[in-house]
């Protein structure tokens, strides 16, 4: 359980810094809190505009289109963060949605999808891909947690989940699929005002 702090005056860094993975409640220091939330939005756009991603990945339904909610590991927080935690660390309540971050200016509403749409788009696809004897067909879909901050915003941990579906088309034409998974926090840096990745904790891999 999180304590928070009785007065704005006795907020600490360490408060500060768990404000950011956990349910923002109302309590006396109301405007902190909303300021707190605006900070978190500013400095996860500028986080989310420094991620290197293949442009060959990203097209219609890329995107999940809520955060994931798997959290940051404990192990993770404690290496790469210095956060004093004993728990996993999740955002309950981010302070914008995932569109708002990556697409802020609404350009491209078709990269996010849920997963109804996704399998949808992914079937049409496949369909398409059948029809005009292509010899790869793949299908990336990627997730992402709200990122954790430390307490003053200078390094932070998101937790990245991407999932390739493919098809090959064989040598007599049999289609041949495969699906190939991959789960775990990519951790950032900024220095000078720009945010860099600095080192990956790996949780899951799947074939």
């Amino acid at each position: 359980m999180v304590t928070f702090p009785t007065s704005c005056t006795t907020a600490s860094a360490t408060s500060l810094a768990i404000l950011a993975v956990v349910l923002i409640t109302a309590h006396p220091c109301a405007a902190q809190g909303r300021a707190e939330r605006d900070r978190l939005a500013l400095e996860a756009r500028g986080l989310f505009q420094a991620l290197d991603r293949n442009p060959t990945d990203i097209g219609r339904c890329a995107f999940e289109r809520e955060w994931d909610g798997r959290p940051v590991l404990a192990e993770t927080a404690q290496r790469h963060l210095k956060l004093v935690v004993r728990a996993d660390l999740v955002v309950s309540d981010p302070p914008a949605s995932i569109m708002q971050i990556i697409d802020p200016d609404g350009t491209r509403p078709e990269y996010f999808c849920r997963a109804a749409e996704r399998e949808q788009v992914r079937r049409e696809a496949l369909t398409a891909f059948e029809a005009k004897g292509g010899t790869v067909l793949r299908f990336v879909s990627i997730g992402y947690s709200f990122p954790v901050f430390n307490a003053d915003y200078t390094r932070a941990a998101l937790v990245v989940q991407r999932q390739v579906d493919s098809h090959r088309r064989a040598a007599d034409g049999a289609l041949k699929p495969s699906i190939e998974a991959t789960g775990g926090a990519e951790i950032y840096e900024k220095r000078n005002g720009a945010w860099r990745q600095i080192a990956y904790d790996g949780y899951y891999t799947a074939h």
